[in-house]
């Protein structure tokens, strides 16, 4: 979608540019009675909006070369926080996965009428090792899933799914009437189509608030989840207790400089 319109105002600003050039001389062959300075006016406006696209993509190429230096420098931590688990918890480091989201506003439409300003998160670092399971295609805000519960009470936030997957899970999955139904933990936010795709990923899940230094103030989320067959053999929790969730915020407190970058 980014690519399309950027394509698109690109072919604008050509237009723009080459119309200068038919206008001038549609007038020096007194074709239309327009003043010269017409001419003047249309190329000043076409230079001045070209200057700032130039400067606009000059900035941007700045802070990626920003972006990508924070990413490797996150890559350290973050991939020593997922060992710990592991480790602390004697499950394959294949099982684990771990991300990073930074909020961030967008323009977006107020009762499908008013353009008003909201928040998001933005994933800007995730690692497994495996490919599977593919990133979640949901819009994560406030509220849904554990990631939306950790950033709309700025606390941690663990959440046990293997309960519910057992009830609506594959080969459960709950029909519209049935989803309506179901109890605000269980949906957990979640769309149908949203939480049919999730609910079969991950036994848990546990997000950490990433906050700003001196001010407190809420950065971004980090979570960290498990792969629900990891608990195939096993019944106990991963990422519950006060260990896991030090290691996690440990994770959080020192990639907290790293998250405005994005």
């Amino acid at each position: 979608m980014r690519v399309a319109i950027a394509t698109t105002y690109r072919i604008l600003l050509a237009l723009a540019a080459g119309s200068v050039v038919v206008l001038q001389a549609l007038i020096l062959n007194k074709l239309v009675h327009w003043s010269p300075w017409t001419v003047v006016t249309v190329a000043a406006v076409v230079a001045g909006v070209t200057f700032l696209d130039n400067l606009r993509l000059l900035f941007y190429k700045f802070q990626a070369h920003q972006r990508e230096a924070s990413r490797s420098r996150m890559h350290t931590p973050l991939i020593g926080a997922l060992n710990a688990v592991a480790t602390a918890r004697d499950v394959p480091l294949e099982s684990l996965g771990i991300s990073v989201f930074a909020i961030r506003k967008y323009l977006g439409m107020k009762w499908y009428l008013i353009p008003w300003l909201k928040q998001r998160l933005k994933r800007v670092f995730r690692f497994r090792l495996s490919d599977y399971p593919p990133e979640s295609n949901v819009r994560w805000t406030k509220g849904k899933g554990t990631i939306g519960d950790c950033w709309q009470t700025g606390v941690a936030a663990l959440h046990d799914r293997r309960p519910t997957a057992k009830r609506y899970g594959k080969g459960h999955h709950p029909t519209e009437q049935e989803f309506s139904t179901m109890s605000a933990a269980d949906r957990s936010g979640f769309t149908r189509t949203q939480f049919i795709q999730t609910i079969d990923k991950y036994g848990e899940i546990l997000a950490v608030p990433i906050v700003k230094r001196n001010t407190g103030a809420l950065l971004g989320v980090l979570s960290i989840d498990c792969l629900a067959s990891a608990y195939a053999e096993r019944k106990t929790s991963v990422l519950g207790g006060a260990a896991i969730e030090e290691i996690a915020g440990g994770a959080a407190f020192t990639v907290r400089d790293d998250v405005p970058r994005f």
